[in-house]
């Protein structure tokens, strides 16, 4: 009898981002990554003045335990310009992944 398997937790590495449009008044941006999982939550370090950001970092959110399609199966990536001057920062793109599928094909491994 074959032994089931459920993932409980993803590995998420952000390695950058390529010629983002210019927020700062110097032409320039001071990036972040928020990585979200579900109610899990991951910020980058800030890469300052530049338009093409790579951070190389890594983080690991934990998995919903009830397997759907909803949001809580959805890994987001948002990039944004950190304005020290205004209270919030300036969006600079976003991303989202359905991860629920990557669990349902069997033809994967289990690390991939």
């Amino acid at each position: 009898m074959e032994q089931s398997w459920f993932p409980t937790h993803l590995r998420v590495t952000v390695i950058g981002a390529r010629n983002l449009r210019a927020k700062g008044k110097d032409g320039l941006n001071d990036c972040y990554t928020v990585i979200r999982l579900g109610s899990d939550k991951y910020m980058t370090s800030v890469q300052s003045g530049t338009l093409s950001p790579e951070w190389k970092e890594e983080c690991t959110l934990q998995l919903p335990l009830v397997l759907d399609n909803s949001d809580r199966w959805t890994l987001h990536l948002t990039v944004k310009h950190n304005n020290s001057r205004l209270p919030v920062d300036a969006f600079l793109g976003h991303v989202a992944l359905p991860i629920a599928h990557l669990y349902e094909d069997k033809s994967r491994r289990r690390s991939e």
